[in-house]
């Protein structure tokens, strides 16, 4: 007899590059035994990861949501017609605007359909938040308090607490972490040696962040703290990854030229295959004042066993396990301290370092037992 797969759409922002998006893609590539039929509905228009999943063999609908009011007034119609076709037993939304058309989807349709939010950020307050996602966050707990919704995913226990004190039910509120590839992202001696040789770098001390250029993740607090280990490691070099990190970014450019870091600070840009560039690494430096729940750039630092100082955001404290790697948001002293205390590590403490760090993610955080995760919730509510 054959049994039927479970259909499961996945709504989200976009398909652009982003720690959500690439946890989606984890996601369905995980999807071995093709148990889970799964589709995506992009809010926005095509992405930069949208031929990923497609080649996945995932059907993708762009309800091209933007400035354009024609669209606006389309959109429900087009987001009707897509659950009619799809008949989904699950919609799970993705964030806080894929959460709330989730939410719509499920009171367009009659039969009665799985609700899932997925929550993939912390939750300090709103004063950092554009007034329109405020709307939607408190909306979002007002949703999460009826049985509209049959459970709420975080990727953090942090942002599982700040959220449930912030009015969402916390009786279907669980928490699934981020998944890794342990087998891409590894401790990698040819890749490393690779990656150097090509940066000429051999003799230098790397320091790495891979981020979007965004207020929230700090960089102007990271170049500050840069400016200060300099004077202790003269062979420091640190290497910027990320979307809009060029020097065609003016304001990024001139910070680093006004801090006189122009011959040690590196603006690398997007990278693609990020495996390629960790292992290259010294150390990994997360410098983020808000935000972040879980980021994928410490798992796969730490997969690739490269030890990250982080400040204290989201679950970083409770995954790195480590206070001499944990640093107060939006300090550079705290941060440069923890840089310099790094650097003066015995070679036999930093391998030690390195080999627990990757265990922490092989045992707890692989994309097979994160998948796992998913699987179970998603027969459990079905």
């Amino acid at each position: 007899m054959k049994i039927k797969k479970k259909k499961i759409i996945h709504i989200i922002n976009s398909l652009n590059i982003g720690g959500a998006e690439m946890m989606l893609l984890k996601l369905i590539k995980a999807n071995q035994s093709g148990e889970f039929d799964y589709e995506i509905i992009s809010i926005f228009k095509y992405g930069k990861l949208q031929n990923q999943f497609e080649e996945e063999g995932i059907r993708v609908n762009n309800l091209n949501l933007d400035k354009n009011f024609l669209n606006f007034f389309k959109f429900p119609f087009k987001l009707f017609s897509c659950i009619k076709k799809s008949k989904p037993d699950i919609i799970q939304g993705w964030m806080y605007h894929g959460n709330l058309f989730a939410a719509l989807c499920k009171l367009l349709i009659i039969k009665k359909t799985i609700l899932i939010f997925n929550i993939r950020q912390t939750l300090y307050g709103l004063k950092n938040e554009k007034f329109l996602t405020r709307l939607i966050i408190t909306f979002n707990a007002f949703l999460s308090k009826f049985n509209l919704v049959n459970k709420v995913i975080f990727n953090s226990q942090v942002s599982k607490k700040q959220h449930i004190l912030f009015g969402f039910k916390e009786k279907t509120s669980i928490i699934i972490g981020n998944g890794f590839d342990i087998h891409k992202f590894n401790i990698n001696s040819t890749i490393r040696n690779h990656y150097r040789k090509n940066l000429n770098a051999n003799n230098q001390f790397i320091i790495g962040n891979v981020s979007r250029y965004h207020e929230m993740k700090g960089h102007d607090t990271l170049l500050d703290a840069f400016s200060i280990i300099l004077n202790k490691i003269n062979n420091a070099h640190l290497y910027l990854y990320g979307l809009n990190i060029n020097k065609k970014n003016k304001k990024l450019l001139k910070k680093i030229i006004d801090l006189n870091l122009i011959s040690n600070v590196h603006l690398m840009g997007n990278v693609k295959n990020v495996e390629a560039v960790i292992p290259g690494f010294d150390l990994s430096v997360i410098s983020s004042k808000w935000g972040e729940g879980f980021s994928n750039f410490l798992g796969e630092s730490l997969s690739c066993g490269v030890p990250c100082i982080s400040t204290d955001i989201g679950d970083s404290k409770y995954i790195i396990e480590n206070d001499d790697l944990i640093v107060k948001p939006n300090d550079k002293k705290d941060l440069s301290n923890a840089i310099i205390k790094y650097f003066n590590l015995h070679y036999n403490d930093k391998k030690e370092l390195s080999i627990n760090m990757r265990n922490k993610i092989v045992k707890n955080y692989s994309t097979a037992i994160i998948f796992k995760k998913y699987q179970t919730l998603y027969q459990e509510v079905t």
